[in-house]
């Protein structure tokens, strides 16, 4: 059997070794890891602040989370693709002011360890802190599949 929250081999327990979610109740927002070679869409969205809103069919930028990796498509007439690996997200974080937090929107900021460029941000996402945990599955789920423990040096 495997883990529903992180996608890895669990056996005959009742609990993941991995993430320590009970198991035998599917959780929202997971990711269904039955082939860990099959990339699934999680979420896709575009930039949905009032800027954005305005903006309309030229608004061009759009997002996309998969279980392997985050797209970043932009450009209306020249386009740029952007991917950025799930296993090499280091950290993922959510900025809001006030009144995108009254908009449910907000930017969510993720670190990863890609050497040309570690930052990348989804800006004005609607649901910001939904599409954080999505990528936080996510990354949980890759990393038990693929053994990938991380130790900070204090």
């Amino acid at each position: 059997m495997f883990c529903p929250n992180c996608g890895a081999n669990a056996g005959e327990s009742n609990f993941c070794a991995v993430c320590g979610a009970k198991l035998g109740t599917a959780q929202a927002g997971a990711a269904p890891m039955n082939n860990p070679l099959e990339e699934t869409v999680l979420w896709e969205g575009k930039p949905a602040g009032i800027g954005d809103k305005f903006k309309g069919a030229l608004n061009s930028t759009r997002y996309k989370v998969t279980s392997h990796r985050i797209i970043i498509y932009s450009g209306l007439i020249t386009g740029q693709e952007t991917d950025i690996e799930i296993m090499r997200i280091k950290d993922v974080s959510v900025q809001q002011s006030v009144v995108e937090k009254a908009a449910k929107v907000g930017d969510v900021t993720i670190v990863s360890t890609d050497v040309v460029d570690g930052t990348f941000v989804l800006n004005n996402v609607s649901e910001p802190y939904e599409v954080k945990e999505i990528i936080r599955k996510a990354m949980l789920a890759v990393r038990g599949q693929m053994n990938i423990m991380y130790r900070e040096k204090v």
